[in-house]
């Protein structure tokens, strides 16, 4: 019996937009023109924060997903007190998302030895499973005797992948009964792949098996999710969703050829679904095969995938690595026909147009098309002035930033196109002022954030010849 499942698409488009101001027309800078704008590299002072500081720094780099920084955090913490379990479970989790799976069990067990606790122990537990060594999570997992949510949770993933459903069901809704940081939504949603299965009369253990693993990449347990996809598979080979779950949980773990593989053996089953092929696409585009992956999300829009916003996206980013400029903007043009989500896809394709095609009316075409959906964005009004300055039209372009700095004074990119204009206009304390403001606002990440120093100290006066 084939299994209903549906796998729910990635969204992995994040489109951050960038704000920045105009000023007036004359804008004259306070700050000493004998200084230079220089992109500092700090370095961080690892003495002076309190072991909680570290902490608390660290959790919220973790909750913010910048999970690089909330090692070093944990790792600060850890210096200053190594004998505090709790340290070394938060640097094992933020290692763990990273998957940094040896580091994360050294320290998991570390915890542990410091302080067996129903903590400690589910979060060893948990790495121990992840290493697929079944015996030793077992062990650990049934050494607390008092269990709380978190460990009643991965009492229950071990029942699951080991294929004990009725314990892990058990085990579930004590979890869903018991307080703790997991989702009530996250418990139910183990539970209502139960009650499906019972739903369907009849239906081969193998469904279920199928629904749980549905659960476990719903929850992002990859790594159980692959391990029990697998099992299921030597029973099933030709169950398609199951190939395809397979394919998303190694696709986030970012084994890319395990994913590609995986998704190659849910298309031999069914050809026609275009899942299949907007899920080998983006594994093929990660793997950098991009003239295979443009032609496996072609085929995905042509079998009627949706959103298909993220597949044109998709197309665009492989013939832009290819270097295929007009393709990759007929791509995002294809893209912007069909109710665009955001202003900022509108970036992207009119500065290729500018830049690589050299195609001013068209990037023109585009920026208008920008401001007539998203009037209220101060990034459509930029991209138009943008477009107004390549083509030699300062003083159009200073009307749209203008208007762009009505709906944000601090936008980023207005500000710096700002610094451009008033060079058009031969006014270099306007542009250093608008550059200067660009460089205050503007992240250390951010292209601009560069761009608006040199700017700014190409155009300082140079000094007087010393005698």
């Amino acid at each position: 019996m084939d299994s209903p499942l549906k796998v729910s698409v990635i969204v992995l488009t994040a489109v951050a937009t960038v704000g920045v101001g105009f000023g007036g027309i004359q804008l004259y800078s306070h700050w000493n023109q004998v200084s230079v704008l220089n992109v500092s590299d700090e370095s961080t002072d690892t003495g002076s924060l309190s072991y909680e500081t570290r902490l608390a720094k660290g959790d919220k780099l973790l909750a913010e997903t910048h999970y690089e920084e909330a090692v070093q955090e944990y790792q600060y913490a850890i210096e200053l007190d190594a004998q505090n379990a709790e340290g070394f479970m938060k640097l094992g989790s933020a290692q763990l998302a990273l998957h940094q799976n040896e580091a994360a069990l050294e320290n998991f067990k570390t915890a542990y030895t410091l302080s067996p606790s129903a903590d400690s122990a589910a979060f060893y537990g948990h790495i121990l499973m992840v290493s697929e060594n079944w015996a030793e999570a077992q062990s650990i997992l049934g050494s607390i005797p008092e269990a709380n949510q978190k460990l009643f949770y991965e009492k229950a993933l071990f029942n699951v992948v080991q294929n004990h459903p009725d314990q892990a069901k058990i085990e579930l809704e004590a979890a869903l009964q018991s307080s703790g940081p997991l989702l009530p939504a996250t418990l139910q949603n183990f539970l209502t792949s139960y009650s499906t299965f019972e739903a369907a009369q009849g239906a081969e253990n193998t469904y279920l098996e199928a629904l749980l693993c549905k659960s476990l990449v719903d929850a992002q347990e990859y790594e159980l999710a692959s391990v029990l996809s697998k099992q299921v598979l030597t029973q099933k080979n030709d169950y398609r969703d199951v190939w395809m779950l397979l394919g998303y949980s190694k696709y986030k773990l970012e084994q890319y050829s395990d994913a590609e593989d995986a998704f190659r053996q849910a298309k031999k089953i069914d050809s026609l679904k275009p899942e299949v092929h907007y899920f080998l696409g983006s594994t093929l585009k990660e793997e950098a095969k991009y003239s295979d992956a443009i032609d496996e999300l072609e085929l995905a829009l042509l079998y009627g995938f949706e959103p298909a916003e993220e597949a044109y996206k998709k197309i665009a980013d492989g013939h832009e690595a290819l270097q295929e400029w007009a393709d990759a903007v007929a791509a995002y043009e294809a893209l912007l026909n069909l109710s665009p989500s955001s202003v900022s896809l509108f970036q992207k394709p009119i500065e290729l147009c500018l830049d690589q095609l050299k195609d001013q009316d068209r990037a023109l075409t585009l920026a208008q098309k920008a401001t007539s959906l998203f009037p209220s964005e101060a990034l459509s009004h930029s991209l138009l002035a943008k477009v107004y300055l390549a083509q030699g039209k300062p003083e159009l372009a200073s009307s749209e930033i203008d208007i762009a700095f009505q709906i944000d004074s601090n936008f980023v990119l207005g500000h710096y196109l700002a610094g451009q204009v008033r060079e058009a206009q031969n006014n270099p304390e306007g542009a250093r002022w608008e550059y200067k403001k660009t460089f205050e606002l503007s992240s250390e990440d951010d292209p601009l954030h560069s761009q608006a120093a040199e700017r700014y100290n190409a155009l300082l006066p140079n000094p007087a010849p010393q005698q």
